[in-house]
């Protein structure tokens, strides 16, 4: 469900969504999207506990204060500076890309066609 429904904010040219259904059921797994943008963000979401469900960086950020985990990284600082360029682009007239069908819909054109 996390790859089929949900937002794409982040990432529109891939299947991984924002599911909030989803991250309750895998405790907080389920910001997808972001997840697959920056593979290395510890959090796997934008947001923190009091935006998004996210119990996961909940508790790697309690660990971290009892100083258990160290080097966590964020990708809000490479989000920040993909959204300039994607405005950038924006205002100097170039389009977004669009997103790519999904494997249900390239059946449905196939059986159309």
């Amino acid at each position: 469900a996390a790859h089929l429904y949900g937002d794409h904010p982040y990432d529109t040219l891939s299947y991984p969504s924002e599911n909030p259904i989803v991250s309750w059921c895998s405790i907080g797994e389920g910001w997808h999207n972001w997840h697959h943008k920056y593979p290395f963000d510890y959090a796997a979401s934008e947001f923190g506990i009091t935006v998004q469900f996210n119990p996961s960086k909940l508790m790697i950020d309690f660990f971290a204060a009892l100083g258990l985990v160290w080097n966590r990284k964020r990708g809000t600082a490479a989000w920040t500076m993909g959204r300039a360029r994607r405005d950038r682009d924006l205002a100097n007239g170039v389009p977004l890309a669009k997103p790519l069908p999904r494997p249900w819909e390239i059946k449905a054109m196939k059986k159309v066609e």
